[in-house]
């Protein structure tokens, strides 16, 4: 009977140092005062979709294993993202892992980031597209070039890549939008075309309207352009470079490399901004696609404007609008925005089918195996 009195006590004695073992390894598991986890939201692709995947990783991965592509790739259908992917280097010299946040200089792709500027202060009544661009600045001595006129490329200005070549005398310190402008008031290099002749696609016209940009806003372009398009938009990956004024911002972006590998160095008209110099991603790209299927960046009406045809003496698979290339005729009923980019060791695509929301995104950092056409970009995706 002692025995059984003490067997007993002894496993109620287990029973709660068991329990109160139970109850020390439950209590850091409830935290009441945590706030729910949001769920990551799962997209699924059906069947159209995956093969569309499995194609366009196909296309890529080949390339990538040959070491004929490097850099980072989005293809969206319908506004949801089908592939995503990274190949490569962000640094040939110190391997850095390209990731798909990683920001590619977008070289003329940047052009429509700035004809989206532009076009904001057009809708808050700061500017018109008729505007001259004499109105902004003073010392500018060609007649009758408007704003419409740069943004779609029919103001027949010389090319500043060749005239400032020829006149800059120092090539180690880099020039700016001001200093183009200088050199153009100075030395008078002859127009092209007169204004509104004729398309002639010209950097020049981008380079006077960053400029423009500064003088109607008081501020710098990259400020700008970071305030009212990537901080609005949330586009975190996304930076304007300019070495003539934050040299440093480069360090941020990858590096752009030769055919073998060689990183490009710096050259001074990087110190130009407008026609080129911003820095992305094809997540941000995406968010920035994503926001013009809206009026979250600037009115329907004004995105209708800047997707028209501006250049009736184009054919309707290679025209131009405000900012942006125009193809209305190589997918029967479908409107294709578009720009593509190369500058010193990159080259970008960056391409919008309206009609069904399908976008294709390709940014590179070697020039080896970077060059794709309009039409093998859209073979690719079934088009």
């Amino acid at each position: 009977m002692r025995y059984s009195v003490i067997l007993t006590i002894l496993v109620g004695v287990c029973c709660i140092v068991a329990c109160d073992k139970v109850e020390k390894k439950k209590k850091p598991l409830v935290l009441e005062s945590a706030e729910p986890q949001p769920q990551k939201k799962v997209i699924k692709l059906d069947s159209t979709d995956l093969a569309l995947k499995a194609k366009v990783d196909s296309f890529f991965s080949k390339r990538a294993a040959k070491k004929r592509f490097n850099g980072t790739v989005l293809i969206a259908r319908k506004g949801k993202v089908v592939y995503k992917e990274a190949f490569g280097y962000a640094n040939f010299k110190t391997k850095d892992t390209l990731t798909t946040h990683a920001a590619f200089q977008l070289a003329s792709v940047s052009k429509p980031i700035t004809a989206l500027a532009v076009m904001k202060l057009v809708e808050s009544g700061k500017i018109s597209l008729e505007d001259t661009v004499s109105k902004y600045i003073a010392c500018f001595g060609y007649k009758g070039i408007t704003i419409k006129h740069l943004l779609s490329h029919r103001s027949g200005l010389p090319e500043y890549f060749y005239f400032t070549d020829q006149l800059w005398q120092d090539k180690n310190i880099p020039e700016s939008n001001e200093d183009v402008i200088c050199m153009m008031e100075d030395h008078h290099p002859k127009e092209y075309w007169e204004a509104g002749k004729r398309y002639d696609y010209c950097n020049t016209n981008f380079c006077l309207l960053g400029a423009i940009i500064e003088h109607v806003t008081g501020m710098e372009y990259g400020q700008y352009v970071e305030d009212s398009v990537f901080a609005v938009l949330g586009m975190e990956d996304s930076f304007i470079y300019n070495e003539h004024r934050y040299p440093e911002k480069k360090k941020r972006g990858v590096t752009g490399h030769h055919y073998n590998g060689r990183p490009f160095g710096n050259f001074y008209q990087n110190g130009v901004v407008g026609d080129k110099n911003v820095f992305s991603s094809v997540e941000d790209l995406f968010i920035l696609d994503q926001a013009l299927y809206t009026e979250k960046l600037l009115q329907k009406s004004t995105l209708d404007t800047m997707f028209k045809a501006h250049n009736p003496e184009l054919r309707a698979y290679d025209n131009y609008g405000l900012g942006w290339r125009i193809d209305e005729k190589t997918i029967p009923g479908h409107k294709i925005v578009y720009h593509a980019g190369w500058w010193k060791g990159f080259k970008t695509y960056f391409f919008r089918i309206l009609n069904n929301e399908a976008t294709i995104i390709v940014l590179t950092n070697r020039l080896k195996g970077a060059s794709f056409s309009k039409n093998q970009l859209l073979q690719l995706i079934g088009y």
